[in-house]
């Protein structure tokens, strides 16, 4: 048998939420560290209990809403290139204020996130979806939810961030192309529903083209943010 590379996706929807990763001693790098659980003595002697850490990332959910988000890296179909703008924007979560949303009691600020590129177009287009300023659906029962004056904040650093950033590409064996791609598209879409939203929910604009275009033969199609187009036409 002769394996045959797995065509890259040239759109992806990844989620926003919490990983969680093994806690690391200051002078040991084992993933696998545990503690000691404090005992009485005329009990029974119960197991270790590791260290566990709850980080705020972007990326898939393989075990479903409660088992946290993993990592794309290690998918097949899932291209350098997008891989790389979720590294960055989880960086970017790191240092924001405002959190993840949480599917299962709907609250927090952040929700989603699309990717569409084209390697013969050179193109790129990122479509971030949130929860609105006053929160999800489960936060509009604490009054003290409000994140409008950090969104504005943190949209402006958005942005610069997505502006500046290029994202090398590489082939399915990890060899460098030679070039990098940009967000040449950028859009925000605000929802506040349970689930997720349809095909023509709005977008807000933030900044480049409006479109994407890819190449099929002699044809270049010019693709929407919310438009069907197939996932796996080599890009």
């Amino acid at each position: 048998l002769r394996s045959v590379p797995t065509p890259l996706r040239n759109k992806v929807e990844f989620t926003f939420g919490y990983r969680y990763v093994y806690d690391k001693d200051n002078n040991d790098n084992d993933e696998n560290e545990t503690t000691e659980t404090k005992t009485d003595p005329t009990t029974e002697p119960q197991p270790p209990q590791r260290k566990i850490r709850k980080l705020a990332s972007l990326g898939f959910m393989p075990t479903g809403w409660s088992g946290g988000v993993g990592k794309p890296h290690g998918c097949a179909n899932i291209s350098s290139e997008m891989c790389s703008i979720v590294d960055v924007l989880e960086e970017f979560l790191r240092e924001s204020p405002l959190p993840p949303y949480e599917p299962r009691s709907h609250t927090g600020f952040w929700r989603y996130l699309t990717i569409r590129t084209s390697r013969r177009t050179k193109q790129c287009m990122v479509i971030l979806g949130h929860a609105p300023p006053t929160g999800g659906a489960g936060d509009k029962f604490d009054d003290a939810v409000d994140y409008t004056a950090q969104w504005q904040t943190e949209r402006e650093r958005l942005i610069q961030t997505l502006r500046a950033a290029e994202f090398p590409v590489q082939s399915e064996t990890g060899v460098d192309l030679g070039y990098a791609l940009k967000v040449t598209s950028f859009f925000l879409q605000e929802f506040d529903g349970l689930s997720n939203p349809p095909p023509h929910h709005p977008v807000q604009h933030l900044f480049g083209k409006t479109v994407i275009e890819e190449q099929l033969g002699k044809c270049t199609f010019q693709i929407s943010p919310g438009a069907f187009f197939q996932v796996n036409t080599p890009g």
